[in-house]
Order: C-alpha cells, then sequence, then structure tokens
C-alpha cells in the first residue's frame, strides 16, 4: 500500500510538473542538486529564457543528480504596471485597463488585473500589468 501510495504522488507531482506550459525542456546532471539546478538556471539565462518549473530526482548511477526544467522564452517590451480607482470593482478594472493602454499606447489587454476593496467604503483599487 505504500508503494502504491508512493507511486501516485510521484506520478501526480510528475504530471502536475509537465501540465506546465513551456517552450523548451532542458536536462542538466551533476554531482549535486544544487549543480543540476545551477546548470538549468545557467542555460535558460544565456538563451534569454526563465525557469518556469523544475524536477529534480537523485540517480543510483553517475551523475547522482539529474534535473529537467520547463524553460519559457522572456516577453519582449516593457513591463507597464498602472493603477486606477473606482466606486465599485468593474467601474476600477475599466479605469485600470483604461489607464494601462493609455500607458503601454496599445489596444491590447494586459496580462494581470488585481482588485480590492479600500477602507471602509466602497471604493475599489486595481492593478493591470503586461507587457507592452
Amino acid at each position: 500500500m505504500k508503494k502504491l501510495n508512493l507511486l501516485m504522488v510521484f506520478v501526480l507531482l510528475f504530471s502536475t510538473f509537465y501540465a506546465a506550459a513551456a517552450d523548451k525542456y532542458y536536462t542538466a546532471y551533476g554531482s549535486n542538486r544544487a549543480q543540476a539546478e545551477s546548470y538549468i538556471y545557467s542555460y535558460a539565462q544565456r538563451n534569454n529564457y526563465t525557469v518556469a518549473s523544475m524536477y529534480c530526482v537523485h540517480q543510483s548511477m553517475q551523475p547522482p543528480w539529474k534535473c529537467t526544467g520547463a524553460l519559457r522564452k522572456k516577453p519582449v517590451g516593457k513591463l507597464i504596471t498602472t493603477s486606477a480607482y473606482g466606486g465599485s470593482e468593474a467601474s476600477a478594472t475599466t479605469n485600470v485597463i483604461r489607464a494601462w493602454r493609455e500607458a503601454a499606447n496599445s489596444s491590447s489587454t494586459p496580462t494581470s488585473v488585481q482588485c480590492q476593496r479600500v477602507g471602509l467604503g466602497s471604493v475599489w483599487q486595481c492593478t493591470a500589468r503586461g507587457y507592452a
């Protein structure tokens, strides 16, 4: 039963890792975990990628550590962040998207919008982020 549970955990972790969106996967080996991880981060930096996720396993053969990283291309453009207020969440969202489009000089939509109620009243503040 313990082996079955361990197998289920491994499959869940492994499948979650590979479910991450990636442009490329890169595998590196090392004499210790830190070394294998550093090879992946170095490769990503040299080739304009970010490491979205990484999975490492200790092997019984040499080299003892194997890590595989899911890599994404770094976005091109400038990161734009704006903030705006509104009397409701909907109006604050509309205001922040409008402000982001003006700052980015674009008609596209920001990557993320997060809103929160400010103070005790019905004032909302939203923040928009995205690459222009």
